[in-house]
C-alpha cells in the first residue's frame, strides 16, 4: 500500500512556481549554518528572470570546500555552474577603503533630480543606491549616458578616468503618452458636446408652430 501511495504521489506531480532550497555548511565552531534560497519559476506571478544566486554561510578562519544542498522534493535538477567561494578577510578593510576613494561628491537631491561630481583615476562603474528604473535618464558632462543595472536592482554608470559632472533626471514612464491620450479624450468630448449642441439648435421646435 505504501509503495502504491508513493507511485501515485509522483505520478500526479506538477512543478511548483516557488522552490525553497536549503543550503548548509559549517561555521568556525563546527556548527551547521543553514540558509534558505527561494527559486521562482517563469510561471510565478512576480518572476524577475533571476537565475544566479549567492548564499552566505558565514565566516570561518579555516577554508571550506563543500556545502550541502537540500531540495524540497525528489526531481531532476540541473545547473550550469556551482562554486564554493572562501575568501580571506585579512584584506577586507583595504578593499573597503579602495571603494571609498571614488564616490559621488557635492550631491544635490530634489524630487526628480540628482546632481553630483566625481574624480576617477581609472575606468570604473559608479554604483548608486537608486533602484533601477526606465524612468531615470543619466547625463555625464551634459551628454546623455546609458544607465546600467548593478547589484541586481540598483542603477550604475560606466565612467572613464577624469573629472565628471553627473546628473540624473526622473520622468514617470508613460506620463507623456498618458497626458496626450487624456488631452485627446477631452478634445473629443468637447467636440461631441459642441456638435450635439449645434444639431439641437438646428432642429425646429414644432410645438411653437
Amino acid at each position: 500500500i505504501k509503495r502504491e501511495k508513493e507511485k501515485n504521489k509522483y505520478r500526479n506531480w506538477s512543478e511548483k512556481t516557488i522552490h525553497e532550497i536549503l543550503v548548509s555548511g559549517t561555521d568556525e565552531q563546527g556548527q551547521t549554518v543553514t540558509q534558505q534560497m527561494y527559486y521562482y519559476t517563469p510561471e510565478y506571478t512576480w518572476y524577475s528572470g533571476k537565475d544566479n544566486f549567492a548564499v552566505n554561510l558565514g565566516y570561518s578562519s579555516t577554508a571550506k570546500n563543500s556545502i550541502q544542498i537540500k531540495f524540497p522534493e525528489a526531481g531532476i535538477y540541473s545547473y550550469d555552474n556551482l562554486t564554493v567561494v572562501c575568501r580571506p578577510m585579512s584584506d577586507y578593510p583595504e578593499y573597503i577603503n579602495e571603494l571609498k576613494e571614488s564616490h559621488l561628491e557635492n550631491v544635490v537631491f530634489s524630487s526628480d533630480n540628482v546632481k553630483g561630481d566625481i574624480q576617477l583615476d581609472t575606468d570604473k562603474i559608479l554604483c548608486m543606491t537608486i533602484p533601477y528604473s526606465n524612468g531615470w535618464s543619466a547625463y555625464v558632462d551634459g551628454k546623455k549616458a546609458e544607465m546600467i543595472k548593478t547589484n541586481l536592482m540598483y542603477s550604475g554608470l560606466i565612467l572613464s578616468p577624469g573629472y565628471h559632472e553627473i546628473e540624473l533626471v526622473y520622468h514617470t514612464p508613460g506620463l507623456r503618452i498618458g497626458f496626450m491620450i487624456s488631452l485627446i479624450g477631452v478634445s473629443v468630448t468637447i467636440f461631441l458636446y459642441v456638435l450635439q449642441h449645434h444639431r439641437q439648435k438646428r432642429i425646429p421646435d414644432l410645438s411653437k408652430q
